[in-house]
């Protein structure tokens, strides 16, 4: 590099710094784990700084010093938001670069006056203009800078709304013109795209309405079909484009998106990033009317149950797919189709899986509520799975925090009520009369009893191991292994869940409550387990 770029001695001790950190970063000890080192934003701030230069220094020493860029940003780490930070300097000339490798005099504005005494051996050839055809290193170019533009702008406000003020959209969509045939190129516009629309409504109404850049994205799927990476990175750009904006989702569809995404989901089943991004997609399509019927027509709920069977133990997959039938369900006329697939049961699956996530619980508590909506067949059929309100009951204690996740779950509860102050469900055998959970509990205690008559007693859980975890009784302060769950609620006061030993307790507490709030009290009692129960 020539040092018409630094200060004299920048350089070597730039270089001496990255080795450092590099050879650190390759011990993989447990104590020198930290990537990069506690100094590696001072490092940043400096490429940053370097690469604003880049019109006048070597081509290759301006690839090296990119790549570095790109590899000091890329991966999220704690000290993640102050990289990026420190790496906003560089959004300028990154942008500058890939508009000149569009226009074809990158070689000659890289290679032209400014370059020093050193490197005047590379500025010999800079007389003919660099193109892919004379100098394939431009595209490395081209990758390199795109993919360190992308990590720079990812989740940063600041640097979003710089790239943005700089033209990079515009750029972009040059960029993927020009190199149509490259797949790799095209995919990492597709990334940039999704940076710059992250929570930017603007940005995605001007990409997609004044660029129309959606039907170069569809034609390149089309291109490149058995591209998984390419598939699945294109899913994640009409994710984000259709997040904000309405009239987005309709030109997705009219220009073959939806078509182009059940595709990819039914032709690459055991892609788990195909079917990530394609339900995370279809999840913000599925918010439009027309995308949803079309959706509905073209067979979407068998691809989206299917991506969710295929990947329960993966969070993104249940919660998008959750969101999609969620989506879907918001229109009556579509609210049996979906209960007819299995999807009630996938849901209560996904929260039995994933307890502790609150975007999963959240988007199976919003489906259920939208599909059991004035259509009583789906809620006597969520009924009859015996573990739907400990599920309810148990997200709501383990997310009590998230005020806005608890009203929902409230909110779902009161759909599910008969009516009646004292019982809020009813029999899912018999759905004309109401029945209180505590006549439930005491039905199916008794249908466990006839089916456990005829196992042996090893069967059952360890005795010695269910005393180990007893708890005392609030209404009787006695020792219990098994317990009935009141919830009860004075309206419009939230539901509050107690747990006592026996029936007898159950009863006394109703009784009280009954007293207490009158006909303006919700009452539910759930057997905490058949099993246990068998040994109270």
């Amino acid at each position: 590099m020539d040092q018409g770029h630094g200060t004299p001695g920048f350089h070597s001790t730039l270089r001496r710094k990255l080795t450092s950190l590099v050879s650190r970063t390759g011990n993989h000890s447990r104590k020198n784990r930290t990537p990069h080192g506690s100094d590696a934003p001072d490092v940043i701030a400096h490429l940053s700084l370097d690469i604003a230069k880049w019109q006048s220094m070597d081509f290759l020493a301006m690839l090296l010093l990119v790549e570095q860029l790109r590899e000091m940003t890329e991966i999220d780490r704690f000290d993640s938001k102050e990289r990026r930070g420190q790496a906003g300097l560089a959004v300028k000339p990154l942008i500058e670069i890939l508009t000149f490798a569009y226009s074809d005099q990158i070689g000659q504005e890289t290679r032209g006056s400014g370059a020093s005494d050193s490197n005047e051996k590379g500025s010999s050839t800079s007389s003919a203009k660099v193109t892919p055809a004379t100098d394939p290193t431009l595209v490395t170019v081209v990758i390199q800078v795109l993919l360190c533009l992308r990590y720079i702008t990812k989740g940063d406000a600041a640097n979003i709304e710089a790239a943005t003020s700089h033209g990079a959209a515009q750029v972009c969509k040059n960029i993927m013109v020009k190199y149509s045939a490259n797949s790799l190129i095209q995919r990492n516009c597709y990334m940039v795209f999704r940076s710059l629309t992250f929570n930017r409504a603007d940005n995605q109404r001007y990409i997609v309405q004044q660029l129309d850049v959606v039907p170069l994205v569809c034609r390149s799927m089309t291109r490149f079909a058995e591209n998984t990476s390419l598939q699945a990175s294109a899913f994640m750009f009409i994710q984000n484009i259709t997040w904000l904006v309405e009239e987005n989702r309709q030109i997705v569809e009219l220009e073959g998106g939806i078509a182009l995404i059940l595709t990819a989901m039914k032709n690459k089943p055991e892609s788990l990033e195909i079917q990530k991004w394609g339900c995370g997609a279809l999840q913000n399509l599925a918010c439009n009317i027309e995308c949803t019927v079309k959706l509905i027509r073209t067979g979407v709920l068998e691809v989206v149950l299917k991506a969710m069977t295929a990947f329960p133990r993966d969070c993104i997959v249940q919660n998008y797919g959750l969101g999609v039938m969620r989506n879907l369900s918001f229109m009556k006329d579509h609210r049996l189709e979906v209960a007819k697939t299995g999807a009630i049961g996938l849901a209560l699956r996904a929260m039995r899986n994933h307890p502790s996530s609150l975007e999963v619980q959240s988007s199976a508590c919003s489906f259920i509520f939208n599909v059991i909506i004035e259509v009583d067949a789906n809620r006597l059929l969520l009924l009859q799975s015996p573990e739907a309100l400990d599920l309810f009951f148990d997200s709501m204690a383990h997310h009590s925090d998230d005020t806005r996740f608890v009203e929902k779950c409230n909110y779902l509860l009161d759909q599910l009520a008969s009516g009646n102050p004292h019982s809020c469900y009813v029999a899912p055998e018999l759905s004309v009369e109401p029945y209180s959970l505590l006549e439930l509990a005491a039905r199916q205690l008794a249908r466990e009893r006839k089916t456990m008559a005829g196992i042996a007693v090893g069967f059952l859980p360890s005795v010695f191991k269910m005393v180990e975890s007893a708890k005392e009784c609030p209404e009787c302060t006695q020792q219990y292994v098994s317990n009935y769950a009141v919830a009860i609620k004075s309206k419009p006061v939230c539901w509050t869940l107690t747990r006592v030993c026996s029936r007898r307790c159950v009863g006394t507490m109703t009784r009280r409550c009954v007293e207490q709030y009158g006909d303006i009290a919700s009452l539910q009692v759930a057997q905490d387990g058949a099993v246990a129960g068998l040994l109270a």
